[in-house]
């Protein structure tokens, strides 16, 4: 991958970043710099990395999700199971 770099590894699962994302930065914080100075870019920017870090998530999800319908995995767990296993009763 060439055009992206590295900026995390989770759980063994490298996170890589396009190098067009900085562009989307710089264009963001120049938009929000125009209508409300150096507050409102710092905000601009800190917004797109909050979105950036929910679509991560949601992405791993969709990890957890294959991981979880493999077939050596039991499917059959109900939620009083669940409960009781959160909670720490057994």
């Amino acid at each position: 991958m060439g055009w992206s770099f590295k900026i995390g590894t989770v759980g063994g699962t490298v996170i890589r970043v396009h190098i067009t994302f900085s562009l989307l930065l710089v264009w963001i914080w120049l938009a929000h710099y125009r209508v409300g100075g150096a507050p409102a870019a710092w905000e601009g920017i800190a917004f797109i990395l909050s979105v950036f870090a929910c679509v991560v998530l949601h992405e791993f999800g969709h990890g957890a999700s294959y991981l979880l319908t493999r077939p050596e995995v039991p499917t059959h767990i109900t939620f009083e199971q669940m409960r009781k296993h959160l909670l720490g009763r057994r």
